[in-house]
């Protein structure tokens, strides 16, 4: 009997041992300082996640484990854990504690018996990612799990994982609000956007940091460090000495967050966590920019070049800047730029915080007005979309493109113009930007924040179908996620380009106009606001006739044109 005792404890002992020499294997980074505007709850989802209860925001911790109380640090220091926001089916994040990462892809150490539903969520890395939920590996118990892993690196540092699509890395929009932006919004999610963070980045440009041009912006955001996706793959794989990199605290899931993914509200995601806001003033914050309050003796209004803007466009911006500029005692003071002139994002992000209106066609050259202060104005120019002259569909005809309205939706703190529908296409209108400068000038110190719902009468039409009809807008709003290059609402709303009648996709989910005459019924409330529709022409200079059929009816009083934003 004592004899089996001892062998017993014996066995305790020397496993006691093991899982000590195992845990000393680990090589541990501390984690970063708190920022001191971070909540005592939001501190505690990272430093003691089991004490933590559900909010409105995310859900409890899970699984959870019948032994756990009986090692929770050796739990803790192993298995996986996560709590995720509520909406698992549309832009749900989960903050994960203990996730691994090796060249094959992400995973999660189980138990055997634990539940693992978020495999079921809609978790991807960003819009256009194939990579999504990590992958489960289950043992029998923490031992085995621990010989399994071996020696691991562990990083103590909060880590966002996302990806950043090929071409993107390089440009000011998309690095933006389909890379940094979308998995911020889970951080802001937690109330863990002041902390101090890690990047892994997936990207097949972003191969080693040399092919990734905004890295080094990138990193500054987070204030920590960036690493590829290709370079955790050189170091972690199954022929290295050490297979894994354990994530002690890693947020994921960009899902349907990223621009022009657009919602009922037509707005980019975050606007009721005032997103766009947190994720500026944070920029500005990691480049020590002081943001000086709006002047009264000095209005600055840029103009930025845009790709869209045709050599006619340019030399009437041009002399608009040179008929403002003529008047030496006007505060007013208008520039025409390029983005070439201002090379670094230093000085970028200093320019759009000495600006008081910005003024460009819609597309990435737009995207950088969130990046303004408080007060300001956004003058979106438009552009004219012409469809294929060698397209078969029913709809040959040119609509107005305003495109990036649901980032001025998003961002309450700035009023957006927007040129007239009616006549877009019919050229751009130099005199009726003259007006919009004025107007944004008479209308400074606007009360903040600014009401929702001022945007183009296409965008109206869009929300108010929406309101009305909301299992078709959900299709179509599905419809616009399934792909890569997701249409503009314009389409939708003038029944062009993809939403023609006679187009066919196997993507449409059944069609998402089960109802045309509904859309219809709505677009015939702001038929007033929008472009004229031409009767469909059958031969191959529809577009060209159906310009000359865009003269609008009279129009009605000025006030019913542009509503201030």
């Amino acid at each position: 009997m004592a004899a089996a005792r001892a062998g017993s404890m014996a066995a305790v002992l020397c496993t006691a041992a093991t899982l000590i020499v195992l845990l000393l294997a680990i090589s541990s980074v501390s984690a970063y300082p708190r920022h001191k505007a971070t909540s005592k709850t939001a501190a505690a989802l990272m430093e003691d996640p089991h004490y933590q209860d559900a909010t409105d925001m995310y859900g409890a911790l899970e699984p959870l484990r019948k032994n756990y109380s009986r090692h929770p640090e050796l739990y803790d220091s192993v298995l996986s854990s996560w709590r995720c926001t509520p909406h698992h089916s549309i832009n749900v994040s989960c903050l994960f504690h203990n996730l691994y990462v090796n060249k094959t892809g992400t995973f999660v150490i189980l138990l055997r018996n634990d539940n693992y539903p978020v495999r079921s969520y809609n978790l991807r890395l960003g819009h256009l990612s194939s990579m999504r939920a990590p992958a489960p590996l289950r043992f029998d118990s923490v031992e085995s799990a621990m010989s399994f892993l071996g020696e691991t690196d562990v990083s103590e540092h909060l880590t966002m994982y996302y990806s950043l699509p090929w071409g993107w890395a390089s440009n000011f929009g998309h690095m933006h609000f389909d890379g940094l932006y979308p998995s911020y919004l889970g951080l802001v999610e937690f109330g863990l956007h002041n902390e101090a963070f890690d990047q892994v980045v997936y990207s097949k440009e972003c191969i080693d940091k040399t092919l990734c041009p905004s890295h080094e912006h990138m990193a500054k955001f987070g204030g920590g460090k960036l690493t590829t996706w290709h370079e955790l793959g050189l170091r972690y794989n199954e022929t290295a000495a050490t297979r894994f990199l354990q994530l002690k605290l890693a947020i994921m899931g960009a899902s349907n967050k990223p621009q022009r993914l657009l919602n009922r509200e037509v707005t980019v995601a975050g606007r009721s966590l005032d997103g766009l806001w947190k994720f500026s003033r944070r920029m500005f914050e990691r480049y020590n920019i002081n943001l000086k309050p709006l002047s009264k003796d000095k209005f600055v209004v840029n103009i930025f070049h845009n790709k869209r803007f045709t050599a006619a466009d340019k030399v009437k911006l041009r002399d608009l800047v040179k008929k403002f500029n003529e008047t030496i005692k006007s505060p007013i003071k208008v520039r025409y730029l390029t983005w070439g002139e201002v090379p670094t994002y230093r000085q970028q992000l200093e320019l759009l915080a000495e600006t008081d209106v910005y003024v460009s066609g819609p597309g990435t050259g737009l995207m950088a007005h969130p990046f303004m202060r408080a007060g300001t104005f956004v003058i979106n120019l438009g552009s004219c979309w012409t469809p294929n002259p060698r397209d078969n569909r029913t709809n040959k005809f040119s609509i107005p493109l305003f495109m990036e309205m649901y980032m001025c939706e998003a961002a309450p703190y700035q009023k957006c113009y927007y040129t007239d529908s009616r006549t877009r296409c019919l050229g751009f209108n130099v005199t009726e930007l003259e007006e919009l400068i004025h107007r944004a000038y008479s209308e400074r110190g606007f009360r903040v924040p600014v009401p929702q719902g001022d945007i183009p009468p296409e965008g109206k039409v869009f929300k108010e179908m929406c309101a009305q009809f909301p299992q078709i807008c959900d299709k179509v709003l599905a419809y616009f996620v399934s792909r890569a290059a997701p249409p503009w609402l314009e389409q939708y709303v003038y029944e062009v380009g993809p939403f023609d009648p006679t187009f066919s996709d196997p993507r449409m989910f059944g069609n998402p106009f089960i109802d045309r005459e509904s859309l219809r019924s709505v677009r015939k409330k702001y038929e007033h606001l929008l472009q004229k529709m031409p009767e469909p022409a059958s031969n191959a200079s529809a577009s060209a006739t159906a310009l000359s059929a865009l003269r609008p009816a009279p129009k009605p009083a000025p006030a019913a044109r542009m509503k201030m934003k």
